[in-house]
């Protein structure tokens, strides 16, 4: 009542169950066919934050983390683009939530300059723009076979990872757009390997603790690989 002022416009159900955390919240997860979680996200000075994370590396729907004092408001999205499928999906999400938003989406794509680059007699920054240029291409190819409806504005981002830190500089370019929500997705081509999260994702989760994080999974394809881990 105090924070949700529509609250009787939606039904709300209370399940109290015994048993271990984590097993019991992925076991009712494919029972009630969750499509979303919604957990908090600390700090880790202010606490472990252990179950969220554990959380988002099995569930086979999607996850959202809501940090202390995040704003109710979404005017920018930021997307992490691989040019993968699994990157296409967030996208696909993207949209639709930009559609009921209004908000504009950064499409952030981070590419390295191969080693062994200095064999080639151009210094790292010339060879810098080289794969900047492939990669402007390959994303205007990439926009182009993407379902876009009227009013949907999406702004392409670039970095150059220069250490191996790419989910670093994710979350850096992230801060300096002053995005309202990040999206990132699950990596892998099987159900199984979708399930669980790449490195890349959960290091986003690490580092950033002031934006809303969504993690999205494509929950047809998990449901299989929920139910068998969850026998073992």
């Amino acid at each position: 009542e105090k924070h949700f002022k529509n609250h009787q416009n939606f039904n709300t159900e209370f399940i109290i169950v015994e048993g271990t955390q984590l097993t019991q919240l992925l076991h009712w997860s494919h029972i009630k066919k969750i499509d979303l979680f919604v957990t908090g996200h600390k700090k880790k000075s202010q606490g472990s934050g252990i179950l969220p994370h554990r959380l988002a590396r099995r569930a086979a729907c999607s996850v959202l983390f809501v940090p202390e004092n995040a704003k109710l408001q979404c005017e920018k999205i930021f997307v992490c683009l691989d040019f993968s499928k699994n990157s296409r999906f967030a996208l696909d999400k993207a949209i639709n939530i930009a559609q009921l938003t209004g908000a504009t989406i950064h499409c952030h794509h981070i590419y390295s300059v191969p080693t062994g680059f200095h064999t080639s007699g151009k210094s790292f920054h010339e060879y810098a723009a080289i794969m900047k240029n492939h990669a402007k291409k390959r994303y205007d190819k990439y926009i182009s076979e993407t379902k876009t409806p009227e009013g949907v504005e999406i702004v392409p981002v670039f970095s150059v990872d220069k250490g191996g830190k790419a989910p670093l500089v994710f979350t850096q370019k992230a801060r300096a757009v002053k995005t309202d929500l990040i999206l990132v997705s699950s990596k892998g081509r099987s159900s199984l390997a979708a399930l669980i999260l790449g490195s890349f994702t959960e290091r986003v989760i690490g580092y950033e603790h002031k934006s809303v994080i969504l993690v999205v999974k494509d929950k047809k394809k998990n449901m299989g690989a929920l139910e068998a881990s969850l026998k073992v």
